[in-house]
């Protein structure tokens, strides 16, 4: 059986271009294809309210080289998950039937969800000012 996973390297450079989102969404792909459906379920359920987290606290680093440093750090670790829970420990992805996922799959899954959670942020802070929760004109 043909199974294609995202390498640790795509997953970075993924999770770089979309975000943490994008990084949950490769981890839990891979062990999908791997057959780990509790540790699938594991990354989402441990992955979304981090993400949510990090959303959260993503004002508080827009200036400076705090700003350059936390997408490449979510991108790393990203990368480290995939590397220490997915590659190296199972054999599966050391067989003939094992096969990368196209780079451009991974560049347009990543814009994609990018571009989704962008227009999210946008939606939320259109009701959000709509309805007077917040001033986005002071």
């Amino acid at each position: 059986m043909d199974k294609r996973y995202y390498s640790t390297n795509q997953t970075r450079v993924g999770t770089f271009i979309g975000g943490p989102i994008a990084g949950i969404f490769f981890i839990y792909k891979n062990f999908l294809k791997l057959g780990k459906i509790t540790e699938s379920k594991y990354s989402l359920y441990y992955g979304i309210p981090i993400c949510f987290g990090l959303f959260l606290l993503s004002p508080l680093i827009t200036n400076g080289l705090l700003a350059i440093l936390y997408p490449i750090a979510i991108a790393i670790l990203a990368g480290y998950i995939v590397q220490e829970t997915q590659i190296s420990s199972y054999d599966d992805i050391h067989t003939d039937n094992f096969k990368y996922v196209p780079w451009w799959q991974v560049i347009l899954i990543s814009i994609g969800i990018l571009v989704t959670t962008l227009l999210i942020i946008v939606v939320i802070l259109f009701v959000a000012g709509k309805t007077g929760l917040i001033n986005m004109f002071a």
